[in-house]
């Protein structure tokens, strides 16, 4: 990777702007990154850092403005081959999670190291104009980095070039300005413009997704037992709401004493 070079113009004269290594030392990258989510990307809300994995705690996760879930994993210095896999293994984690479970899970985990607290993550996000959890997936990947190696540089692009990941690689750079840190952004590797960005589309009413769901159901032969399921649940949780996605029925059940604010879901 090429360094990045700075310089202050006088008319003709041009002086060298000299790296600060204030953004790493005392700062920090993600300090910086919490208090200023446009830095990684305009629209990006942040939900989660230190966000729990099986893999161990991802640094920020956020949704962009088309409602996906963003994974990002920060090194405060020179990013290397391990920060690939350690990305993978997180949002593999949590793309294996069913919707209403990846939702308890997000809100679970709100409210850490300057993140807002979300309480009920199906409602933030519907007040947000999107309606359907699906919206969520597939997760995008940020490696971000005061810099990059050659390694991780061509093990990203392959990825996002090749595997269909929507994978991407940022590094930041700052300099001094006469006391004043300068900060500028490079993307290394940019997933393409198809896996990049997504339309919403208009928002869809709840009667209209209650009618798809019917409309599915009905055609894969699964009426009777959706009903089976469905019935399990208003017998044993009389008070639950439920509120029907693409694919699915998310439903709330009723809180159980000892959970505090959090609500247990399940999605059928």
């Amino acid at each position: 990777m090429e360094d990045i070079k700075l310089w202050e113009l006088d008319g003709t004269q041009a002086t060298p702007l000299g790296s600060n290594n204030q953004l790493e030392s005392e700062q920090g990258l993600e300090d910086t990154l919490v208090k200023n989510p446009s830095l990684l990307m305009e629209g990006l809300t942040l939900v989660g850092r230190q966000t729990h994995t099986v893999g161990g705690p991802l640094d920020l996760l956020g949704v962009d403005q088309d409602g996906r879930l963003v994974v990002f994993e920060l090194k405060r210095g020179t990013l290397s081959r391990d920060a690939v896999a350690q990305i993978i293994d997180y949002a593999s984690d949590l793309d294996r999670m069913a919707l209403a479970e990846l939702a308890e899970h997000i809100s679970e985990n709100s409210g850490v190291g300057g993140i807002d607290e979300i309480e009920n993550f199906q409602d933030w996000y519907s007040n947000r104009g999107f309606d359907d959890l699906g919206s969520l997936k597939p997760l995008r990947m940020f490696l971000v980095g005061l810099g990059a190696d050659d390694t991780t540089e061509r093990m990203v692009k392959f990825l996002a070039q090749n595997s269909g990941m929507d994978i991407s690689l940022l590094t930041f750079h700052s300099f001094d300005f006469g006391g004043t840190t300068i900060l500028a952004k490079q993307v290394e590797v940019e997933a393409p413009a198809e896996l990049g960005s997504r339309s919403t589309g208009r928002t869809v009413s709840v009667a209209e997704k209650r009618e798809r769901l019917g409309r599915l159901i009905e055609e894969s032969g699964m009426s009777e037992q959706f009903a089976a399921v469905r019935n399990i649940f208003r017998e044993h949780w009389p008070e639950s709401s439920t509120s029907p996605q693409t694919y699915g029925l998310s439903i709330q059940l009723r809180q159980q004493a000892g959970l505090g604010r959090r609500a247990s879901y399940a999605y059928i």
